[in-house]
């Protein structure tokens, strides 16, 4: 009789080890795979501030040449911009350029303008939309302005 109780208590430990073992694993491969994960996850994004502001003074377009006249109307300086070009019905916008400013040393302070002048082929009484969208870098990485983007639309002639 004591033979049987001894032979059922151990099934009972033998399944409770069997569950044991399953959490330990369960939670060992949860706690892995979150290491592995946090190594590929960025750790500072740069971040564009609020208040910088870049606007398209105008631009004029005449003999496939494109001249666009902007200022710094915001807060901070603006190290470069991307200038795009493209029909004002279509989302994508051919990049013309990404200007660092290198007549100004690199920077474009605020309430100082700069003038650039850009080849584009387009058929002649066109109207495209011209758009400028300002980075800075942040700690000598660059951060991209997204809702700081400026677009204009200009008779082509």
């Amino acid at each position: 009789m004591m033979k049987n109780l001894l032979l059922k208590d151990r099934r009972g430990v033998s399944i409770m080890i069997g569950y044991v073992i399953l959490i330990v694993i369960a939670v060992s491969l949860s706690i892995a795979v979150y290491a592995f994960l946090k190594l590929y996850l960025p750790k500072d994004v740069p971040k564009c501030p609020d208040d910088i502001s870049v606007s398209i003074e105008y631009a004029v377009c005449k003999n496939q040449i494109v001249n666009i006249y902007m200022r710094n109307r915001g807060l901070f300086n603006v190290n470069g911009v991307f200038v795009r070009a493209g029909d004002p019905d279509r989302i994508y916008r051919e990049l013309l350029s990404q200007e660092i400013f290198p007549s100004l040393g690199g920077i474009l302070k605020p309430g100082e303008e700069y003038n650039v002048s850009y080849n584009y082929v387009y058929t002649p009484t066109d109207i495209k939309e011209f758009e400028i969208q300002p980075f800075v870098f942040v700690k000598k990485e660059s951060a991209i302005c997204e809702r700081a983007v400026v677009k204009k639309e200009v008779s082509c002639s």
